[in-house]
């Protein structure tokens, strides 16, 4: 005898306690009324949930990669690598704006502007009284609360599927009082990510070329001095360009304007969902009692 057969006689699997296909479409039938319900039911708790999402408006505007714009030399684009420790974007955003881009998330750069532009009385309108000018029970939001609501609802980064390397910098926003202040501080954004990355890729460029010219004077090569004061001349170009561009890192092309509609709330996913959900619990249901009403 073998081990499956002893098994079988020690523990005995009686017919009733086997469920199939058939059996279950059976029970289906039988308590379709019951499963209907609760399909049903589940629809309308999703509908409800649906009417009770808040309006979301989004801001947007959209920006490309100013190295598209105004290509570097060639050269520049090698020494830029070389320096950079070879590191390259397979993005489309390019090696400067994935670094601004970076940058427009992190806390201090989000927690500087809240502070400089006054965010906190529009991120927190429900907890500021206009008419005292001052916090409900004195009250203030905390920097730390600011920056994770702010920084959940800002949004930036490359379109997928454009061939054209779009940008897109974004906010997120309820409240509609606010949309022209909002609309404007997303171009804004657009600005402030220019004018840092500016700042950040001179003083790069200013510390390669501090330690080109060290470089130079350590060698006695000629052409490896020739070498360095190609790569010298380079980012003395990037810090030329730099000075006369105000669009230096992203280029926009079609600013923030004021939304006309809210943001698609998935209506159709949020019902099927719902019915799915309702009558998977249906069946279940209608197992249960069936079940139950068999052992008895």
């Amino acid at each position: 005898m073998n081990q499956q057969q002893q098994t079988a006689q020690l523990y005995p699997v009686e017919q009733g306690d086997k469920l199939d296909l058939v059996e279950v479409w059976g029970i289906v039938i039988k308590y379709k009324f019951t499963i209907i319900s609760f399909a049903v039911i589940a629809t309308i708790v999703a509908i409800f949930h649906i009417k009770s999402l808040p309006n979301i408006y989004k801001t947007e505007l959209l920006m490309v990669p100013s190295s598209l714009v105004r290509p570097m030399v060639s050269s520049g684009n090698i020494v830029s690598s070389i320096l950079s420790g070879g590191r390259t974007s397979s993005t489309s955003t390019g090696v400067m704006g994935d670094r601004a881009l970076v940058q427009l998330k992190t806390r201090n750069f989000l927690n500087g502007y809240i502070q400089e532009n006054d965010l906190k009385q529009i991120l927190f309108a429900d907890q500021w009284d206009s008419k005292k000018m001052d916090w409900i029970d004195k009250k203030e939001p905390s920097d730390e609360d600011a920056f994770e609501l702010f920084n959940g609802m800002l949004g930036a980064g490359g379109i997928q599927k454009s061939d054209a390397n779009l940008v897109s910098l974004y906010i997120l926003w309820e409240e509609p009082s606010h949309f022209n202040k909002i609309a404007n501080l997303t171009n804004d954004l657009a600005r402030r990510i220019n004018i840092e990355g500016k700042k950040r890729e001179i003083k790069r460029a200013e510390a390669n070329i501090s330690f080109l010219k060290k470089e130079i004077e350590m060698t006695d090569i000629f052409n490896f001095q020739l070498l360095l004061y190609d790569m010298i001349e380079s980012q003395m170009q990037k810090i030329m360009i730099a000075n006369v561009s105000d669009e230096f890192i992203f280029s926009i092309i079609e600013p923030a304007v004021l939304p006309k509609k809210p943001k698609q709330k998935h209506v159709v996913l949020i019902l099927f969902l719902g019915l799915l959900l309702g009558t998977m619990l249906g069946i279940f249901v209608a197992i249960t009692i069936n079940f139950f009403k068999n052992k008895n």
